[in-house]
């Protein structure tokens, strides 16, 4: 009787503790399913890492938009990278094998009888200073995706209703989404306690729809004292803006995407190759040795004069003329060739000021617009207007009384200008002037 009753009161008991028991083994089943499906969601994004812009955070969620950007735009980083150093190593080799002849041909256009010794070192530094470059971007990319900021655009633009985004915003006329990207990167430093510091950092921006932009070139370089260890990386975070369109027709709509990012990083080594591995830098280049190889040490002309700067620029153009051509090099000229002025990227110059901003730098060439004969561009026109209005020999006899004046005398650039044109050296510079202020 006992037993039956003790039996009788457990039963229930027994058999609610195993129906809880049954309940939480479900409840664990089904909390293990909720955990595996939020997992199968969830994805690692590094190498570049990828972030939720508007939360500032990892994005973690699998997104097939997402996932082909993550994809697509390191292999593309790779791509301009090889394209870009393969230009730039032919762009040496070029460069070597020309040396000899561009050396000669400058002496010899000023009238010596074989090219001075530092003029032929000053050019192997800077082929020294090529090399340095390629490698360094051999053994380092130099230009690293580093980032994808995701915004998705339903909340980028509820965000912009709430206060400026750094480089977004909504055009004040269509209401479509600009990005643009703004850095400096500070290639190059080196920190010299009893000297200069060595340093060239490079102020750009890029408007990403349009693929106009600027750089500007700042700092002080020594070419014999660079080494690779004083070479900095750049590192993009790029944004990826999610819109619905994209997201639904994204086989359609990639490419044009991909286009973009591939012509804004390839604008970004066109500055190293502008820079460094052009006509435009071999150009400035030599314009910097002629002056100092040739008019300072051979001609002892220390203080250069706009007649002395117009002069070794026509020299070098003149020297580089039976290789390009005239035409091509007038369009050099024209283009910029003043390496440390401020320079455009894409197809024009695009300060990408946006309302209620300052305007970051002057115009792209605006140093050209009045005539001053103190900059290098004007006294170039100007020396080269003299050699169209005396002809040709202009130049050289220009060059040879000043090589002769430096060992016998010291006649100002007036009297060697009317010893060999009979003309007043000032009024002919006021007419130049007032020529060109009037077009």
């Amino acid at each position: 009787m006992r037993r039956f009753f003790i039996e009788t009161q457990l039963g229930p008991l027994l058999t609610c503790l195993w129906l809880l028991s049954q309940g939480t083994i479900y409840a664990q089943f089904a909390e293990l399913d909720e955990t595996t499906t939020e997992l199968e969601d969830f994805m690692v994004y590094a190498d570049p890492e990828v972030m939720d812009a508007l939360r500032n955070r990892p994005f973690s969620k699998r997104d097939p938009t997402v996932e082909a950007f993550f994809q697509a735009l390191p292999a593309i980083t790779n791509e301009v990278y090889s394209e870009n150093l393969r230009e730039m190593r032919s762009y040496l080799q070029n460069c070597k094998l020309d040396k000899d002849r561009k050396i000669r041909r400058i002496a010899e256009l000023a009238g010596l009888s074989e090219p001075p010794e530092g003029l032929i070192d000053g050019y192997e530094e800077r082929i020294e200073t090529l090399e340095t470059l390629l490698k360094w971007m051999t053994k380092e990319m130099p230009i690293q995706l580093k980032r994808l900021d995701i915004w998705k655009e339903p909340e980028l633009r509820w965000r912009l209703k709430r206060g400026p985004v750094p480089n977004i915003r909504l055009h004040p006329e269509t209401d479509e989404l600009e990005s643009r990207l703004f850095f400096n990167w500070k290639m190059i430093f080196q920190y010299r306690p009893r000297a200069r510091n060595l340093k060239l950092d490079f102020d750009m921006g890029i408007h990403l729809r349009e693929q106009t932009g600027f750089y500007n070139p700042d700092g002080f370089l020594q070419w014999s004292e660079l080494h690779r260890k004083d070479l900095k990386t750049f590192e993009i975070s790029y944004p990826v803006i999610l819109t619905e369109t994209l997201k639904d027709n994204l086989s359609e709509e990639m490419p044009q995407y991909l286009a973009a990012y591939k012509a804004t990083m390839d604008s970004f080594y066109h500055i190293l190759r502008e820079f460094f591995f052009s006509d435009l830098a071999d150009i400035h280049a030599l314009y910097i040795l002629t002056r100092g190889r040739i008019f300072s040490d051979e001609w002892h002309q220390y203080q250069a004069t706009a007649l002395g700067r117009g002069l070794a620029a026509y020299l070098v153009f003149q020297s580089l003329e039976g290789q390009f051509g005239r035409n091509e090099i007038l369009e050099l000229q024209k283009n910029d060739w003043t390496t440390w002025h401020t320079r455009k990227i894409g197809s024009e110059y695009n300060s990408i000021t946006w309302e209620g901003e300052k305007k970051p730098y002057a115009y792209y060439g605006d140093y050209k617009r009045t005539p001053d004969l103190r900059n290098i561009y004007w006294s170039t026109l100007f020396v080269q207007s003299l050699a169209d209005k005396y002809g040709a020999s202009f130049v050289s006899d220009m060059c040879n009384s000043i090589s002769q004046n430096s060992r016998e005398g010291k006649k100002t650039d007036n009297v060697l200008f009317q010893e060999i044109t009979g003309d007043d050296f000032e009024k002919v510079t006021l007419d130049f002037l007032a020529h060109h202020s009037a077009l």
